[in-house]
């Protein structure tokens, strides 16, 4: 199933794969690929416009895997998904915990969360005052 998926996400059928993603984790959920999964189900559900449910499998992961090498990855993402859904506080703590492993992108993250928290100071300021 999780080929399968791979497969449909690479020829642009991103529904179609999140639902092979969804089918291997919902029938095989002790899958040696099931932070893969996850991973790709989110990356899917996310391209797909569904930032909830996205966040939502992201979260799954995060508190299945915290060793994974997608490990960061999927912090960040889930920060980004947060972000786009105008949680801007939340968004900006996840985006700092990713700070130490991605820390250009997550900064970037934070301070577009803080401006929106706080519109009115200089960005700069405001992330300093935030830290």
């Amino acid at each position: 199933m999780y080929y399968r998926g791979e497969s449909l996400y690479a020829r642009g059928k991103k529904a179609e794969a999140a639902a092979a993603y969804a089918q291997m984790l919902q029938k095989q959920p002790q899958h040696a690929m099931r932070g893969e999964a996850l991973y790709a189900l989110g990356v899917a559900q996310e391209e797909l416009g569904k930032a909830t449910e996205a966040g939502a499998t992201y979260d799954t992961f995060i508190k299945e895997f915290p060793k994974s090498p997608l490990y960061p990855e999927v912090v960040m993402r889930r920060a980004e998904t947060l972000f786009s859904a105008g949680k801007f506080a939340d968004a900006e703590k996840w985006f700092a915990a990713a700070a130490a492993s991605n820390a250009q992108r997550a900064t970037c993250g934070r301070g577009a969360c803080v401006h929106q928290l706080s519109a009115g100071r200089p960005g700069r300021q405001r992330l300093q005052a935030r830290e």
